[in-house]
């Protein structure tokens, strides 16, 4: 069966559904011919100039990215990566704030990656958008930012810690203990992928430590809550293996940029 990159992009559409992103962000099909036919596709949390090189050189149709390639309008087309990837006929297709509200998203392969149980969502808020509401929240319990789950069993605040800096292969992590110590046991475990320091308020007295990214210095001196910073790269890669089984069925090839690939690799502990 051929396969177009049109057909790509209405199964992500039905996956991801683009109108759950919030207003401020673009997401979706950004670049190429949507009749371009597709054997073989590049996952990856940026299109930069090292995922670019990669796709040319593995002979890629498509990528698809959770950070949008395109962000601001284009007044004029002369970026090398642009002109790279219109020269070798690759489309990209970019799933971001929709992806991380989504069930089988963001935070749900984090939790996975985590292996936690029994996951509620944070706050069940989408990009839906009205003139009147704004962020209009939805009843939907499946849709919404960040998680809270549960340990199988209780660890040490360090010890987990440890975990999610092995589990998540993070070259380094950062522990804020907030008002507990590195041996307080914890069970139940808040997460969300990227940037989450707005969810603290809502996960005050429900759960004993936030795994996330991003955090300001005043964010966590001001944070009762333990806080572990696992990056914002690390906390969102493991939706490609989410993204990687549900393009299974079009049997195509689908290739990952590893981490040690990404310029994330230039982020150096001295």
């Amino acid at each position: 069966m051929i396969v177009k990159v049109k057909d790509i992009i209405k199964f992500l559409n039905d996956f991801t559904n683009p109108k759950l992103a919030f207003k401020w962000d673009n997401v979706g099909f950004q670049l190429g011919d949507a009749e371009t036919e597709v054997q073989k596709i590049l996952l990856t949390l940026d299109v930069t100039e090292n995922a670019i090189n990669k796709a040319i050189k593995e002979k890629v149709n498509m990528i698809i990215s959770h950070h949008p390639f395109i962000f601001k309008p284009i007044k004029k087309i002369t970026n090398p990566l642009y002109l790279k990837l219109i020269k070798n006929n690759i489309s990209v297709y970019c799933a971001h704030t929709n992806l991380d509200v989504i069930q089988n998203g963001v935070n749900d392969a984090l939790a996975q990656k985590l292996d936690l149980q029994n996951p509620k969502i944070i706050l069940q808020e989408t990009g839906l958008t009205s003139e009147i509401t704004k962020y209009f929240q939805r009843d939907d319990e499946n849709l919404g930012l960040g998680l809270i789950a549960e340990l199988r069993n209780p660890q040490k605040l360090s010890e987990f810690a440890k975990f999610v800096k092995t589990k998540l292969e993070c070259p380094f992590i950062k522990l804020w203990l907030g008002n507990k110590n590195e041996n307080t046991l914890i069970k139940k475990i808040a997460i969300c992928g990227g940037s989450g320091s707005n969810l603290i308020p809502k996960i005050i007295g429900k759960a004993d430590v936030f795994v996330s990214s991003d955090f300001t210095y005043h964010t966590i001196l001001g944070s009762p809550i333990p806080l572990i910073d696992a990056g914002h790269f690390y906390t969102e890669n493991p939706v490609l293996t989410n993204l990687a089984q549900i393009l299974e069925n079009f049997n195509l090839e689908i290739i990952m940029l590893k981490p040690t690939e990404h310029e994330i690799k230039k982020e150096q502990i001295i």
